[in-house]
């Protein structure tokens, strides 16, 4: 399993098993994408998305959401 990165500007960047692809996400990652995360990432991914201390309606860059 490829590592997961949780950046300092409250992004979090995931390999897709879906896209089979790098995915950068800001604001939410998709239910298909959690799932198929062990349940250790998923739980660190979604606490840093949900308490990452960020400008609200920051919509700057490719993976804005």
């Amino acid at each position: 399993m490829k590592d997961t990165t949780r950046h300092h500007d409250g992004t979090v960047t995931y390999w897709s098993v879906y896209e089979q692809s790098w995915q950068r996400r800001q604001a939410h990652v998709p239910d298909r994408e959690l799932a198929a995360m062990s349940e250790k990432e998923r739980k660190r991914v979604l606490h840093h998305l949900e308490n990452h201390p960020r400008l609200v309606g920051d919509a700057h860059g490719p993976w804005a959401v």
